[in-house]
């Protein structure tokens, strides 16, 4: 799936201010600001997962480690309850949403 010129990429890399709403523009201030999500989310698909980074996160329904994660994959320990960075490059044609995919809906992750 190809989608180097979408209206970010316009807004973002060719400074053409007509090419988001203001709403997007005010997402993309918080996205990169106080939300914080650039600290994984990072790159031109936003995701730092090419890197193969794994990170460990708390769940409002968990502690961390309470999923397998990336165990199954590198077989070290220590990688329990870790997980690569969801893509973020075409999210709204990539449900479901979450790393276990509890989430069916874009709504429902935002």
């Amino acid at each position: 799936m190809l989608s180097g010129n979408s209206p970010w990429d316009r807004w973002v890399h060719d400074r053409d201010s007509a090419a988001v709403s203001d709403a997007v523009r005010r997402g993309g201030q918080l996205f990169e600001g106080k939300a914080r999500c650039t600290a994984c989310h990072v790159g031109s698909v936003f995701s730092d997962a090419p890197f193969d980074l794994y990170h460990k996160h708390r769940r409002r329904d968990g502690p961390a480690g309470a999923r397998p994660g990336s165990v199954n994959v590198t077989k070290r320990d220590g990688d329990r309850g870790a997980f690569k960075t969801p893509i973020l490059r075409n999210v709204a044609e990539t449900a479901p949403y979450m790393h276990d995919g509890r989430l069916k809906t874009l709504e429902a992750a935002g």
